[in-house]
């Protein structure tokens, strides 16, 4: 019993100092997509849903090279941001599973392979970006890759909101069935 709780003091320890380091991240990303959208209608997120050649090399021409070099310090930010999320979504998920439910556990246990994969497909996606920000010559491969990595990223980290809903909403359940009614 006292290791488990040990346990979940440092799930929370750690899962609260990656909230905080995500959100400090967060707001240095804030700055960055403001000097992006200075003079144009494009951001980082724009850039990572491109898919194609075309669309980057369109997002790239709109951007001035004070965009281009907030774009690059966004995705080198976004290396520190990655694990930051993925502690944060990891730890989330890990408090907020039913304790005593083997299909829950079961459910977290891929989830937390999920938020992993998620992450590895932000690495690649940087990656990728990165490769086309230099702008000279636009590839088809790096953008289309970025946008798949980045499409199953974005699911995957829904998917894992959707269940921490589901979860908070059967904690709610389980204590309104198991507290004693209010009336005689």
């Amino acid at each position: 019993m006292a290791e488990s709780k040990v346990s979940q003091k440092r799930i929370l320890l750690v899962t609260g100092l990656a909230i905080v380091v995500a959100l400090i991240i967060r707001v240095m990303f804030g700055h960055l997509e403001e000097i992006m959208h200075a003079n144009s209608l494009y951001g980082i997120v724009d850039f990572e849903l491109a898919f194609t050649g075309n669309r980057a090399g369109t997002i790239l021409s709109h951007w001035d090279q004070a965009a281009v070099d907030a774009a690059r310090s966004s995705l080198l930010l976004d290396f520190l941001f990655i694990p930051a999320y993925a502690l944060a979504f990891a730890g989330i998920t890990r408090l907020l599973t039913p304790k005593k439910s083997a299909p829950w556990h079961r459910t977290e246990r891929w989830l937390i392979r999920g938020i992993t994969a998620a992450a590895l497909l932000d690495v690649l996606e940087n990656m990728m970006l990165l490769i086309q920000l230099p702008g000279d010559v636009i590839r088809s491969m790096p953008p289309l890759i970025a946008g798949i990595a980045a499409s199953i990223k974005f699911l995957l980290l829904a998917v894992t909101v959707v269940f921490w809903i589901a979860a908070g909403i059967s904690r709610l359940l389980r204590k309104e069935t198991s507290s004693p009614s209010a009336e005689p």
